[in-house]
This record gives C-alpha cells, structure tokens and sequence, in this order.
C-alpha cells in the first residue's frame, strides 16, 4: 500500500520487494488472501507494474536461479542479482 501511495507523490522508480514466502503486511491487514507467490504470476506482476519499476527478492540467495526462472516464465524481461554466476546458471 505504501509504495502505492508513494507512486502518485514522486517520479522515482520504485521496486516491490517479494518475499519467497509469507504475504506483505498490508495484506494481512487488509484481509487480502494474496501472498508473495500471488505476486509474481503473470497477474500480479501486472499489477505491481502500475505503481513499481520492479521487484527484488531476498538477500539470501536461496534457490536464486529456481526464483528468476520462474520471475522469467511470468513474463519477467530482467533482472539484477549480487550473484552474477547463479544468475547466468538460471538462463542455462
């Protein structure tokens, strides 16, 4: 709700931080049913689009290149990441 709200106050980029699991806050409070996974389908990435620039992802990489295949499989047209060799090793 917040970056929501930001996005018609300023002209910076935001990003919408997924988590790989769990729901934002907001939701809980909301009562919204969604979760982070809802988030990055195909639908929900259309929504995170009209307030954010993108999403990023947890700082431990996890299974990093099962997260960006699937950000790509949902229509994803990049990404950054502070590690450079799983991000190659999720295109391969």
């Amino acid at each position: 709700a917040n970056l929501k709200d930001l996005s018609t106050m300023t002209e910076l980029r935001l990003v919408q931080l997924i988590n790989c699991s769990g729901r934002p806050y907001d939701f809980t409070v909301a009562g919204d049913p969604r979760t982070y996974a809802d988030l990055v389908t195909r639908s929900g990435l259309r929504d995170v689009a009209r307030y954010a620039s993108g999403a990023g992802g947890p700082n431990d990489p996890g299974d990093l290149p099962g997260e960006i295949r699937a950000f790509v499989a949902a229509g994803r047209d990049g990404f950054f990441t502070d590690n450079p060799d799983l991000g190659a090793q999720a295109l391969t």
